[in-house]
């Protein structure tokens, strides 16, 4: 079923609504509308102002986990699909923190909520540990930043 605020071939499930300055902007998995899969390689940042929430704007791709004829992969070590991003505002950056298929999750930075975001890394626990073992651990991250800003 399509989102009701964003046309009807548009598919964002997992949302993460966040309100940067004087907009709101969503954050999702993307899926591919008519496929039987869910979860794509591509984040696709929409938003709209947050005194008009009817009119919303795609600002494209802002993160890939494969390569098209236009645009590089942003992670060389994985083609895996990107689930459930969440983005947070911290010292004048904006952080994206993403679970990828089979390969735990990533950092990415972006001077601007709509990105492009650029890798910094990639998060996973220790080798060895016990957490290691749970498939899943890192799977729909959500970020809290506190009111004392950490």
């Amino acid at each position: 079923m399509p989102n009701p605020y964003l046309p009807n071939w548009e598919y964002i499930p997992d949302g993460e609504p966040r309100v940067f300055g004087n907009r709101v902007y969503v954050y999702g998995s993307h899926d591919i509308a008519g496929s039987h899969m869910f979860c794509d390689y591509r984040l696709k940042v929409w938003s709209a102002d947050i005194n008009n929430l009817n009119h919303w704007t795609c600002h494209g791709d802002a993160f890939r986990t494969r390569a098209t004829r236009d645009h590089q992969s942003d992670t060389p070590w994985t083609d895996g699909y990107l689930y459930a991003p969440d983005v947070v505002k911290k010292d004048g950056k904006y952080y994206l923190y993403a679970y990828i298929f089979y390969t735990k999750g990533c950092v990415a930075v972006s001077d601007k909520p709509e990105g492009p975001f650029q890798l910094i890394s990639q998060y996973r626990v220790p080798e060895g540990s016990e957490q290691e073992l749970s498939e899943g651990i890192f799977c729909d991250p959500g970020v809290l930043v506190d009111d004392d800003g950490r």
